[in-house]
């Protein structure tokens, strides 16, 4: 199934305009940055958590300020200072999560100069593809499932509120974890690796304005649309259900995927939403704090979401905005 955002094609033809400028103290600081923020996540117990999302940055800053071929090989060798003081696992991370996908972001984003649209899809495919490798190549090498929370990792960090809070069951809490993060992992490394690409664009963005370069633009959140083949992964997904109800035992996986399909359309459908209500209130002219905080209400509140997502698969089918009243 192919999702793409529907976005108005921008023109840029001359590549300098993308190219960002570092001297030689901002190139050492983005490199440095990039060890520091690997530093970190080295005592997180979960692989992909908030401090990850920001890990592909430093060296898509740097890729985009030179050239690609140079961020591989940059990436290669302090991939090998990685491994020389931490082990090959850490290496095998540093390089997929911390320097190569940053070299992808760039990679993708000087690529696609006149469609943001295809620069999103390829650069989280691509990049889906790559932690999806790390998580196999992980585990055969650790004997566990990386892509779940480090157990040993987790009791270590709670055991000290263990004896503070007597009716707290560490081991069913951590089991119940672990059985949600299997269940929801599909649905959990695409809207992370889907944040990364987003978050790093966002930067990138900013970088080069104050450089008074060009990137790619994105429209407006108002602006933002999904086509209608969302429709076709629901009732895939319904399809998968009731396969999951057959007394097959290879079946059994099908509630698993169903269930991770229907919770991405239903994201999609909330993001669909979302914007047709900030088009109709550009519309009514209201001003951006009340548009700030009507974002936070819904992200923060259930029931509006549920109900920007029935919003936005009414507006996925019939295109309200192209209405005129």
């Amino acid at each position: 199934m192919k999702i793409e955002l529907k976005v108005k094609k921008e023109r840029i033809k001359n590549k300098k305009e993308t190219q960002l400028k570092l001297n030689k103290f901002m190139f050492g600081f983005w490199l440095f940055l990039s060890f520091i923020l690997f530093e970190f996540n080295n005592d997180i117990a979960f692989l992909f958590n908030i401090s990850t999302l920001f890990a592909p940055l430093p060296f898509a800053v740097i890729s985009m300020a030179t050239s690609c071929y140079f961020a591989v090989l940059l990436s290669f060798i302090a991939s090998l200072a990685i491994g020389f003081s931490d082990g090959f696992a850490a290496a095998l991370t540093y390089f997929a999560l911390f320097s190569f996908s940053g070299v992808l972001i760039a990679f993708f984003l000087k690529k696609n100069r006149d469609n943001v649209s295809a620069f999103f899809t390829e650069a989280i495919e691509f990049s889906v593809y790559l932690k999806l490798g790390l998580i196999a190549a992980l585990g055969k090498l650790l004997g566990r499932n990386v892509a779940l929370p480090n157990t040993e990792l987790l009791q270590k960090t709670l055991a000290p509120y263990a004896s503070k809070l007597p009716q707290l069951d560490i081991a069913g809490s951590i089991k119940l974890l672990n059985e949600i993060s299997s269940k929801m992992f599909p649905t959990t490394i695409l809207l992370f690796v889907t944040a990364e690409v987003f978050l790093c664009y966002i930067f990138l963005k900013r970088i080069a304005k104050k450089q008074h370069l060009r990137l790619l633009s994105m429209p407006r959140v108002s602006r933002w649309s999904f086509a209608p083949n969302l429709f076709w992964a629901l009732f895939a997904s319904f399809i998968f259900e009731i396969a999951s109800k057959l007394n097959f035992k290879d079946f059994a996986i099908c509630e698993d995927i169903a269930f991770n399909i229907q919770q991405i359309v239903w994201v999609a459908f909330f993001i669909q939403g979302f914007a047709f209500v900030m088009f109709f209130l550009e519309k009514k002219h209201v001003k951006p704090f009340f548009k700030y905080i009507l974002a936070f209400f819904t992200l923060v509140i259930g029931f509006p979401s549920c109900i920007l997502s029935l919003v936005g698969a009414a507006d996925v089918m019939w295109n309200f905005r192209k209405l005129k009243n």
